[in-house]
Order: C-alpha cells, then structure tokens, then sequence
C-alpha cells in the first residue's frame, strides 16, 4: 500500500496525513479511512460554502447601499445647485430693483430739465430719449411684473422642465 504522505517512508503506515489538519488524525495509532472523514469534509464544505454565500451576500448590500448613498448624495446636490440658483436669481433681482430705482430718481431729475429746454427740437429729442429710459426702468425692474422664481429649467423640477420641452417639441 502506498502512503498516506508522500514524505514519509513506504513503511509509515498510519503516518500523519500532510493535507488533513489536526482533528482528523488525532490518534497516530488509528488508521484514517477516507470514507470515515466524508461527513466532516462535507460538513466543512457547506461551511464553506456557506461563509462564501455570506461574503457575497454581504458585498452585494454593500454595494446597494453604496448606490443607494450615491443617489441621495446626486439628489442633496441637485437640490443645493437649485437653491444656490434662486439665491443668485435674487441677489441679482435685488440688484436690478436698485438699479432701477437709481435710474427712476435720475429720471425725475431728467424730466425736470427735459421741461426748462427752450429750443423745441432738443426738447423732442430728450423728451424722446426719457420716454425710452422710462420704458427699459419697467423692462429692468424685476418688480414691474408678477415676483417670483426665475422661470430657468435648471431651477425647476426636472419633470417641470420635460413638460415644458415637450410642449414645445410636441413629444
């Protein structure tokens, strides 16, 4: 019979198994018979098996969940991104309502010394020209029309937005 070790010599019968660890051979005296072994072996392979199992399953709801932070972390940002939009709208509609105002209390002065010119062609040309600058206050104040958000896609709801486009591409 050949050996159980491939190390040992041809008369070590009951020698020690290389591959087997310590449980399986434990009295040196006992012959070990490979079918006496099958139901550790196989109860060691479903262990196995089942760590494998486990592993995977973990690695998998490691990675769901790291998609899931993914998402809510795009969502928080598009969220953000809209309201540092709006805030920037405002300042900037702040912005113009002052210009406008500046420009209003400017027109007054002007409509005041479009009144004293004496030569009639200069008065119709500034007459004119404040009847302009009155028409682009009203353009430039923000206030003139209805307040509120900017009408921009990028500060609305992204299903806002393909409503809009979809009315005007008809799809």
């Amino acid at each position: 019979m050949a050996p159980v070790n491939a190390n040992q010599p041809a008369g070590a019968r009951h020698a020690r198994p290389a591959l087997l660890p310590p449980q399986f051979n434990d009295n040196s005296k006992r012959r070990i018979v490979v079918e006496d072994l099958l139901p550790e072996v196989m109860q060691w392979l479903e262990q196995d098996a089942d760590r494998r199992d486990a592993a995977k399953e973990s690695a998998r709801l490691r990675q769901i969940a790291e998609a899931e932070r993914q998402r809510e972390a795009a969502r928080l940002a598009e969220i953000q991104h809209k309201e540092n939009l709006k805030a920037e709208e405002l300042r900037k509609q702040a912005s113009q309502w002052a210009e406008a105002g500046t420009i209003r209390r400017y027109l007054v002065a002007m409509a005041a010394r479009v009144q004293v010119i004496q030569d009639e062609e200069q008065r119709t040309a500034a007459t004119l020209w404040l009847e302009w600058c009155r028409a682009h206050v009203e353009r430039l104040d923000p206030l003139t029309g209805v307040p509120g958000p900017p009408r921009n896609r990028y500060m609305t709801g992204r299903n806002e937005w393909i409503t809009r486009r979809s009315a005007k591409t008809g799809r």
